[in-house]
């Protein structure tokens, strides 16, 4: 299951919800601050399932779940792996659930330094903050990732693609992918179910 390739560089701009250079991120003081922390079975149900991704993808991997408490305040854990035919490469969700805000926060702090060549802080709908990154770490091994602060939570989707020139993905044709976890986090943290699906 892709998970993501953690030495990236910048990633090209955009518009709407897709990477900007520069963008500003939303302040964690924003209404999704008080918004409540999710459990394993919570995190479960946010996680896209099948019906959720596009036509097409094929479940890959194996999904992990976890929720044991961690030192980082960490309380929650869920991966889902898909084959993504139109994008050429496999995409990976992760979502983290934490004790308090404060702590989703530090962990993407934390996030943005595993990226050699640096984030572009983007702006997404229902997110807290935002960034993408890019990158190789061999000529036929790249991968484009954005991961967000909801609250208590900190989401990834990332794509991992096979090359041959060292040309890293567009974290744009993430952006569909994005959107909709983050809005399944969303609803899962106001108490109602995740019915957002990507197209």
């Amino acid at each position: 299951m892709a998970v993501g390739i953690f030495i990236a560089c910048g990633c090209s701009t955009g518009q709407g919800d897709a990477p900007a250079a520069g963008a500003a991120a939303r302040p964690a003081s924003s209404p999704t601050s008080a918004i409540k922390v999710l459990r394993l079975k919570q995190v479960d149900v946010a996680l896209p399932g099948p019906e959720d991704v596009p036509d097409g993808w094929v479940a890959a991997g194996t999904p992990r779940r976890g929720g044991t408490a961690q030192d980082d305040g960490r309380i929650a854990y869920g991966t889902s792996g898909y084959q993504a035919p139109d994008l050429d490469g496999a995409v990976g969700f992760t979502i983290s659930s934490y004790t308090s805000t404060a702590d989703a926060i530090d962990h993407f702090a934390f996030s943005k330094t595993q990226y050699k060549g640096g984030v572009d802080p983007i702006t997404m709908t229902g997110a807290d903050q935002a960034f993408a990154a890019q990158g190789c770490v061999m000529e036929n091994a790249c991968s484009a990732t954005i991961i967000a602060q909801s609250g208590p939570v900190v989401l990834s989707v990332n794509i991992n693609t096979k090359t041959h020139d060292y040309r890293a993905p567009d974290p744009r044709i993430l952006n569909s992918a994005a959107r909709m976890q983050i809005e399944r986090v969303r609803q899962t943290q106001h108490g109602k179910p995740p019915t957002a699906q990507a197209s």
